[in-house]
């Protein structure tokens, strides 16, 4: 398989992760909604407007910075960790001086959303041999 061919395997793994990821996020902010302080606020409003931020600030350090990295660190067939780690850490420690709540979720998701993409692309890897 070719570079690109496995670039487009990573990142459509990592978007699918990143909208996991997102969904997640925006039960997680539901939830906080209705039963640790409740708001007026419609619970379809909250929901969507979660997913789709979490969705507009992953999105582009997820295709430009995670799926590149993680395709050339693995071309070899051995996933190299901690400069992994140190790429998807980079985008929500910058973010931490811009907001510090976008900046600690960033750090939580770019490991996460690493570790999802990794299990997902392995399983299809391992079918198609």
């Amino acid at each position: 398989m070719t570079f690109w061919q496995r670039l487009w395997r990573v990142q459509l793994a990592g978007l699918i992760s990143l909208a996991a990821f997102a969904a997640f996020l925006a039960i997680l902010f539901v939830f906080e909604g209705l039963v640790v302080s409740p708001r007026e606020t419609d619970v379809v409003e909250v929901f969507f407007l979660v997913f789709v931020l979490a969705i507009f600030y992953g999105i582009l350090p997820a295709v430009s910075l995670g799926a590149p990295a993680y395709t050339a660190m693995t071309s070899h067939g051995t996933v190299r960790w901690l400069p992994l780690f140190i790429t998807v850490l980079a985008p929500g420690v910058a973010m931490l001086f811009y907001h510090r709540g976008l900046g600690l979720i960033g750090i939580v998701a770019g490991p996460s959303i690493l570790f999802m993409t990794h299990r997902l692309y392995q399983r299809w890897n391992a079918n198609e041999s």
